[in-house]
């Protein structure tokens, strides 16, 4: 839109002012160094004139520019801001421009008439202020804080001004700074997934993604979710690596199988908790008030393991180093607990083999008292035959296998047959 009491002059390169129509352009630049100006028809009663222009530099805006006869143009494009947050108004947005080209801009002095009525205007430190210079705005000194309380959808605010030209102590120009208060997009983590994990009387389990999941809302600028632990539990730890957890722990040591709860057995209740909030790990910002897990505790158990599997190994296979023997497998022998994974259900040697001896094959030391039912299952446990192995060898070793709550079954035999020629 044209100016209604004027016209909008753009200095061209042989210093000639060319008027400006619908659909011309001019930029910062011009305004800057002087190559822009208003000239205003004399009409008795006008004193104030307006135009409408588009913005444009990447994102397109609409701006209001006012003038006064006294050929002052105020460029104001207004601001935006998000609910609760803080903005810094600059000479891009509000600016003052002309007088006699030459004011210096420390004397141009915003007065502010009519306060904001969502937030307030501050300059440096001070919170809250009546009045700034330009220089202040191009020195980015000026900011509006939105500090009262809004909801639901995004609303405006805005302040009126005055612009005292304190060389000739008159007011020069005024106008209508808006500002846009945008709804605050909420970055906290959601919690998915919060399902109690259950541990017997005493001992430990581990707490997992299906216990325990936080997400990071999309687009995510953190790359984990931190669980701040506000309450540790009462009758028992948690741990990671086996150290106490005592102020924090990770959804990727969750996911990664490092987190622990251990029960220290002082519970009468079958009762445990701990409280956590919810943040980043780059940011401060968490979940407004402390979440609750449960942890379920259930008394010691008389059941003992069940035994699935005890069958005779069929195949000699070599070892390395001129060793040959059987390695153990769930296939050959199983055992299970309802309440137990399979690193806590034990094998115990009872009498050991008389023409070889079981072996750990990750640390190669022979295995004297015990290894459990998780070693068998990831193959780590081998009978190593003696070198002097003869024709047919019917071997055999004893064991009991036992629970962490000492429950156990006794007196079970393991019987291998060679059927290799002594070398």
């Amino acid at each position: 839109m044209l100016p209604s009491d004027g016209t909008l002059e753009r200095r061209s390169l042989s210093g000639v002012f060319v008027r400006l129509t619908v659909a011309d352009s001019f930029t910062q630049a011009d305004v800057n160094q002087g190559r822009l100006r208003y000239v205003h028809r004399d009409r008795q009663h006008s004193s104030h004139d307006q135009f409408v222009l588009q913005l444009s530099g990447g994102v397109n805006t609409t701006a209001h520019v006012d003038v006064v006869s006294a050929a002052v143009t105020v460029w104001n494009s207004g601001l935006t801001v998000t609910q609760g947050g803080r903005a810094v108004l600059t000479g891009d947005v509000l600016n003052v421009v002309g007088v006699d080209g030459s004011t210096p801009h420390s004397q141009l002095i915003f007065h502010v008439t009519t306060h904001p009525r969502l937030g307030h205007v501050g300059l440096n430190n001070d919170s809250d202020v009546s009045q700034f210079t330009q220089a202040d705005l191009d020195d980015r000194r000026v900011f509006y804080a939105q500090t009262t309380p809004v909801t639901g959808s995004d609303v405006t605010d805005s302040f009126r001004f005055k612009v005292v030209d304190v060389s000739g102590g008159s007011a020069v120009a005024e106008g209508e700074f808006e500002i846009a208060v945008k709804r605050a997009v909420d970055r906290r983590p959601v919690l998915e997934v919060n399902v109690p994990v259950t541990v017997i009387e005493g001992y430990r389990t581990r707490l997992t993604r299906d216990n325990l999941l936080a997400v990071l809302p999309a687009p995510a600028t953190a790359t984990d979710v931190v669980y701040s632990v506000v309450e540790p539990p009462r009758h028992g730890q948690l741990l990671m690596a086996g150290r106490r957890v005592v102020e924090s722990f990770k959804q990727s040591d969750i996911d990664e199988d490092k987190l622990e709860y251990r029960s220290d057995g002082s519970d009468n209740s079958m009762m445990d908790y701990f409280l956590f909030t919810l943040s980043t790990d780059t940011a401060a910002a968490s979940s407004h008030r402390p979440l609750f897990f449960s942890i379920l505790i259930q008394p010691v158990t008389k059941i003992p393991p069940t035994i699935v599997r005890v069958q005779t190994p069929q195949h000699v296979v070599p070892l390395g180093t001129d060793r040959s023997g059987f390695i153990l497998s769930s296939h050959d022998l199983k055992a299970t607990h309802p309440l137990f994974d399979s690193r806590d259900v034990v094998y115990q040697l009872r009498t050991r083999p008389r023409h070889g001896y079981l072996e750990h094959l990750r640390s190669r030391r022979p295995i004297r008292r015990k290894f459990s039912q998780k070693d068998v299952d990831d193959k780590k446990i081998a009978f190593v035959l003696n070198e002097q192995t003869t024709t047919v060898t019917n071997d055999s070793f004893t064991f009991r296998v036992v629970d962490l709550n000492r429950n156990y079954v006794d007196n079970l035999r393991y019987v291998t047959r060679t059927h290799t020629q002594a070398g």
